[in-house]
């Protein structure tokens, strides 16, 4: 089990490090989000069942075509699921949304439950960076899901932000659009 999970960070970090020095090439084609997004949760769905979570969508336009990886865009998207089923199962909700405003798509994935302190969330995208409290080694994680995510979508030109407050947690994350 430690040598699995050794590859696996290794792999990752090889990962995030191609990533972030531009070396990782993009299999570009038009995708739409809207499809992707259910594909995400359709594959998803038996984590979400098991955890007694419930996802719901709210998506205002049936396309939102975008430029990019299918595959990288995948990654980032369940890497943020996957987190909100493990942090916030005591919300029992994931909402995710998907809209348009001036030429970009904007996803928004939401949890309910245990916030992220205010003075974590600056530094959440940052590799190996863990917030402890509930959020140990025990319920996995190398600390480099975020970091992954955040290249991820900065390959694609887009951004992603992260807000908790309220008993709710939220990832938005902004690409550009195309017709």
């Amino acid at each position: 089990e430690k040598s699995k999970s050794l590859r696996v960070l290794i792999d990752d970090l090889f990962e995030l490090t191609k990533m972030q020095n531009s070396a990782m090439p993009l299999e570009r084609a038009k995708l739409d989000l809207v499809e992707l997004l259910g594909q995400v949760v359709s594959y998803l769905q038996y984590q979400v069942d098991r955890n007694q979570m419930e996802v719901r969508t709210f998506f205002t336009e049936d396309k939102l075509f975008v430029e990019g990886d299918a595959n990288k865009l995948v990654r980032a998207i369940e890497n943020i699921i996957t987190n909100a089923i493990k942090y916030g199962r005591d919300g029992h909700y994931i909402d995710i949304t998907a809209k348009a405003v001036e030429g970009h798509g904007i996803i928004e994935i939401i949890s309910y439950g245990e916030e992220i302190s205010s003075m974590d969330i600056p530094f959440i995208f940052d590799r190996f960076y863990r917030i402890e409290k509930s959020r140990n080694r025990e319920s996995g994680g190398s600390g480099l899901g975020l970091a992954i995510t955040k290249s991820i979508v900065e390959l694609h030109g887009g951004t992603i932000e992260a807000f908790s407050s309220e008993g709710r947690t939220s990832f938005k994350i902004t690409l550009n659009l195309i017709t």
